[in-house]
């Protein structure tokens, strides 16, 4: 039996996964991780170091595309004649925006290139799931976006990349159904 990936365990592979990618060299020339950080939609978003990188799922769409309907066969036992059927996991696309800030135009073009570098347009996220399970979440580049602004006298480089991830809501509903374990056929004519 599988689990469900949703925003929490999205959330938790991507932000165990960027600074071991996202990387920039410090004032000393020290290679040194980007912080990663959740937007909070409910507070106010502040960057507040830089370089850093911020997560925010924007969207999220039911994947029709890839249902089925059908329930699969989970277990069976052959002596009593029982199976347990599982009802299907329910697909959804949920839409990732991954923003990259920095102070300085270097931070922010070794920042992108290490991440391009290592997710190309169509990658696959490594997420683990409600029961503890690794999955494997396609990941793919939907759209991009420079983002640069002034603030005061100071110019902030802002590179946002926009994402849809499969996933998958898994609760393990199932129910026990009785299985015909032997048939007979029979020729000829009935009276």
């Amino acid at each position: 039996m599988v689990g469900s990936v949703w925003l929490k365990e999205v959330d938790t592979a991507l932000l165990e996964l960027i600074p071991t990618i996202v990387k920039y060299y410090d004032e000393e020339g020290v290679e040194t991780p980007a912080d990663v950080m959740v937007r909070n939609p409910e507070g106010t978003f502040k960057i507040e170091k830089f370089p850093s990188v911020s997560i925010f799922n924007y969207d999220q769409i039911f994947a029709s595309y890839r249902y089925n309907k059908e329930e699969a066969l989970v277990e069976f036992d052959l002596e009593n004649g029982d199976a347990i059927m599982e009802k299907p996991a329910i697909p959804f696309d949920l839409y990732y925006q991954i923003d990259f800030w920095a102070d300085y135009q270097e931070d922010i073009n070794e920042m992108t290139r290490r991440w391009l570098g290592k997710i190309p347009k169509n990658s696959v996220l490594e997420v683990v799931d409600t029961r503890g399970m690794t999955r494997y979440c396609n990941m793919e580049l939907v759209d991009f976006a420079n983002a640069d602004y002034v603030k005061g006298d100071k110019r902030i480089f802002h590179r946002v990349y926009s994402y849809r991830i499969w996933v998958e809501l898994d609760e393990g509903e199932s129910r026990g159904v009785k299985v015909v374990l032997e048939r007979e056929i029979r020729r000829g004519f009935v009276d």
